[in-house]
């Protein structure tokens, strides 16, 4: 196993949350959440500045619109964010199975449907699920029984989808139809070991391999899915990064976002930079652009 140089700070701003990293390649702006502050931040690489506007409670995920909006998923459903303005509009309540629920990590698979896990507030056992929203059909319960839906990915050939159920440590795989957005078979091929952390969000690279946030784990490790095999790590300063993309004008970049919430004052003291939005190019591999929603006729 190979473990890379350390990450460096982009932002300092003490994230209690922060999650759902995006690249924007168009606007070479990296955008992400603060859940627990109902933020959305955005990191301009080109200024080398960063600003956030507030919205409702708990943002936990977007991803860019052909309008130059944003779809986002928050507590009760999912609605376009106009980050210039901050207006938000919902569209989409998901009517959760189960009370006590919020939106947690999502993207867009390869047509641009959004995926959309949920949890419950106080973690509850199954209590989550997954949904898939396509804008002529709405939303679509894909997975139920989840506990912590987070990180998701599809390989470069369009064939496989990977999910992260985090109290599971494990990443599973299930055969992907493009066509429909259907999944089936699934089959773990990953195993996250106890002493490594909790899996949290992930990114997959132009080599099909997946770069998995390890909360409690102080590190990013890139895992290869065929095998099961860790073959690298980013250490951080920090014990919860929570999920990672890459960016850049080049994919080459990978972002960090990181939480401190639940720390004590000791841990805090300890890692300072908890919170804090990272970023390294030494990965030696690209990674894959961002995928906007959109609608089918587009």
């Amino acid at each position: 196993m190979i473990t890379r140089g350390c990450a460096e700070v982009v932002a300092d701003n003490s994230n209690q949350l922060g999650e759902g990293p995006i690249w924007h390649s168009q606007e070479r702006c990296l955008y992400w959440v603060d859940i627990l502050a109902d933020k959305v931040y955005r990191y301009d690489t080109v200024k080398h500045c960063v600003d956030f506007v507030h919205t409702p409670f708990y943002p936990s995920a977007l991803v860019p619109k052909a309008s130059g909006d944003f779809l986002l998923a928050v507590k009760e459903g999912i609605g376009t964010l106009s980050f210039e303005t901050g207006l938000f509009t919902l569209e989409y309540p998901m009517g959760q199975d189960f009370p006590g629920t919020r939106c947690n990590d999502g993207k867009c698979d390869p047509e641009g449907r959004f995926w959309i896990g949920t949890m419950g507030m106080d973690e509850q056992a199954g209590a989550g699920s997954l949904y898939r929203l396509e804008e002529n059909s709405g939303l679509t319960k894909v997975l139920g029984v989840v506990t912590i839906s987070n990180g998701m990915a599809w390989d470069t050939s369009h064939q496989r989808f990977y999910h992260i159920d985090t109290p599971t440590r494990t990443i599973v795989a299930y055969e992907y139809e493009r066509t429909t957005g259907a999944i089936r078979q699934p089959t773990t091929v990953i195993q996250i070991p106890a002493d490594d952390g909790w899996p949290d969000g992930m990114a997959i690279d132009q080599e099909g391999k997946l770069w998995v946030a390890l909360w409690d784990g102080w590190a990013v490790a890139r895992f290869d899915p065929d095998t099961g095999e860790k073959l690298a790590e980013i250490k951080l300063p920090v014990s919860r990064p929570t999920s990672c993309a890459f960016g850049g004008k080049d994919l080459d970049v990978l972002y960090i976002t990181s939480a401190r919430a639940g720390l004590s004052a000791d841990q805090l003291a300890q890692q300072p930079l908890s919170g804090a939005l990272f970023a390294t190019d030494h990965i030696y591999v690209k990674g894959l652009d961002t995928i906007n929603f959109r609608i089918k006729d587009e």
